[in-house]
C-alpha cells in the first residue's frame, strides 16, 4: 500500500512541473497486458487465500518474472532504468530467501507489524540472504501508512516519479508542436487556383484575356506545325 500510494502522488503532481496527463497517457508502452497480469496476480496471491501456500512463493517470483518482461520491452522509456533497477534488487532478495521478502525483525517492530497468517510477501526470515536487499527499512507505527520497506522500493517509487514527469512533458511538448501545425495548414487554407503569381485574372499586359492568348498559341503552333506562316 505504501509503495502504491507514493507512486500515485507522483503520478498526481504532474502538472506541477509542466507536464500533462494528456501526455503521460500518449506514451507508448510495449507488452503492455503483462502489468495488468502482474497487478492481477500479486492483487489475488496477497489479499486473497485462493492460491495454496504450497505454491504461493513460486507464483511471487514468477509475478517479479512478468514484471522484469515488461521493464526490459520497455527500457527505452527515461528513467524506467531506475525503476528496473530497484525491481532487480527486490527480485533477488525474494529468490534468494525462497520466494518471500526478507524483513528486519526491528523494521517490523517499529512498524507496529505483528505475525500475519497465510503468504505475506514480506516476513522475518530466519538467516536472510542477501537481508540488506530485504525490508529493512520502517516507516513508524504513529504514522500514516505505516509499514516496512526496502532500498530497492525507494528505487521503484522515484523511478517511477521520474518516468510519468519525464513522459508527461514529452508528450506534452509533442502535443503543442501537432498543435502548432495544425493551426498553420489552416492559416494557409485549401489550395488556390487561378492565375500564376504577378499575372492578372483578368487581362495580360498586353490587353488581351487568358482565353484569347490561350487560342492564338495554339493556332500558332498549329500553322507551324503545318508549314503555314501566320500573318502579323
Amino acid at each position: 500500500m505504501l509503495i502504491t500510494v507514493l507512486v500515485l502522488l507522483a503520478v498526481v503532481t504532474v502538472p506541477l512541473t509542466g507536464g500533462t496527463y494528456r501526455g503521460l497517457a500518449a506514451t507508448t508502452w510495449r507488452w503492455s497486458w503483462l502489468l495488468p497480469l502482474v497487478l492481477l496476480t500479486q492483487l489475488v496471491l496477497l489479499q486473497t487465500a485462493w492460491v495454496p501456500a504450497a505454491v504461493a512463493p513460486a507464483v511471487h517470483v514468477g509475478s517479479y518474472l512478468l514484471a522484469a518482461g515488461f521493464i526490459v520491452a520497455n527500457l527505452r522509456v527515461t528513467g524506467l532504468w531506475l525503476l528496473a533497477l530497484g525491481a532487480l534488487g527486490n527480485g533477488v532478495a525474494i529468490v534468494a530467501n525462497g520466494g518471500t521478502m526478507p524483513a528486519s525483525p526491528e523494521a517490523l517492530r517499529v512498524a507496529g507489524i505483528q505475525g500475519e497468517t497465510g503468504f505475506v510477501n514480506s516476513a522475518s526470515t530466519q538467516d536472510a540472504r542477501l537481508g540488506w536487499l530485504g525490508d529493512a527499512l520502517a516507516v513508524p507505527a504513529s504514522w500514516p501508512l505505516a509499514n516496512v520497506f526496502s532500498v530497492g522500493d525507494v528505487l521503484i517509487v522515484v523511478g517511477a516519479a521520474w518516468v510519468a514527469h519525464a513522459a508527461a512533458r514529452r508528450g506534452a511538448g509533442r502535443a503543442a508542436v501537432a498543435g502548432s501545425d495544425a493551426t498553420g495548414s489552416d492559416a494557409i487554407g485549401p489550395e488556390q487556383t487561378g492565375p500564376e503569381v504577378g499575372q492578372p485574372a483578368t487581362a495580360l499586359t498586353d490587353g488581351s484575356s487568358p482565353s484569347t492568348r490561350s487560342g492564338s498559341s495554339r493556332r500558332s503552333a498549329a500553322c507551324t506545325d503545318s508549314g503555314v506562316s501566320t500573318p502579323t
